[in-house]
């Protein structure tokens, strides 16, 4: 499958002093490079709607975030609050802590809760890939498929080393060719980017959209260029995983 690089891009600011200045110009980025959405966090959804209200790319949101812990009636609260605020997609966090425990029942519910109150809005699911074993990783994916997840997502961004080449593609090995995989979480460059995708990630979230963007126009490369998103072995990254 082929990617126009830039409708992979989910331009993000997830700062937690981050100020309508900011956000407006995060839209005016998405729209001079048609990156395929914004993320913010939920406050930011009505604003988003005042300056975008056609919705010409996606509104995303978080909820449960960044530490996955939220008691799950108020995950579904949050959820139905970011829905009904213009919410295209919802990316939330997986509880860590009850997947160390082995209570994969209780991770696959958590999910579940959040794709039922989503209703028909898409549902990433944050693994923090970064922070887990190759086994925990394996059973974090798998619950998240099994409880209806559109897309399994790397990082917060916010602990651990991000998004890895090796982390996207045992990910996308492991996912249904309907669930997509969202590598986020220290992808600065034009190179990270074409790393991720050519791994198996089918969208990038990230604060250097525009960085990625310039580095493709000094590669001679389209705006809009594609990118394979086929498994390649020269993609380069830091590949170590945890045993």
């Amino acid at each position: 499958m082929n990617l126009a690089l830039n409708l992979a891009i989910e331009q993000t600011n997830l700062k937690p002093d981050a100020r309508l200045s900011d956000i407006e110009q995060l839209v005016h980025e998405a729209r001079a490079h048609f990156f395929k959405g914004v993320c913010v966090h939920p406050k930011w959804l009505p604003e988003l709607e005042k300056l975008d209200p056609y919705h010409d790319f996606l509104h995303i949101t978080v909820v449960g975030f960044p530490l996955g812990v939220t008691p799950i009636e108020v995950l579904r609260t949050e959820t139905r609050w970011c829905r009904t605020r213009g919410a295209d997609e919802i990316d939330m966090v997986i509880d860590r802590g009850l997947l160390m425990e082995g209570n994969l029942e209780a991770v696959k519910n958590r999910v579940y809760a959040v794709k039922e109150t989503a209703e028909d809005k898409a549902v990433k699911v944050i693994l923090e890939s970064g922070e887990l074993s190759r086994t925990a990783l394996n059973e974090a994916t798998r619950c998240a498929i099994e409880a209806g997840a559109d897309f399994v997502k790397t990082s917060t961004g916010f602990f651990g080393s991000g998004a890895t080449v090796e982390a996207v593609r045992r990910m996308r090995r492991l996912c249904p060719e309907h669930v997509g995989v969202k590598a986020s979480g220290g992808i600065r460059s034009y190179g990270d980017a074409v790393a991720m995708l050519q791994a198996g990630a089918t969208r990038l979230g990230t604060s250097s959209g525009v960085a990625i963007m310039e580095g493709a126009a000094r590669q001679k490369s389209p705006a809009t260029q594609h990118v394979s998103s086929q498994v390649s072995g020269q993609a380069s990254g830091p590949l170590k995983e945890k045993k």
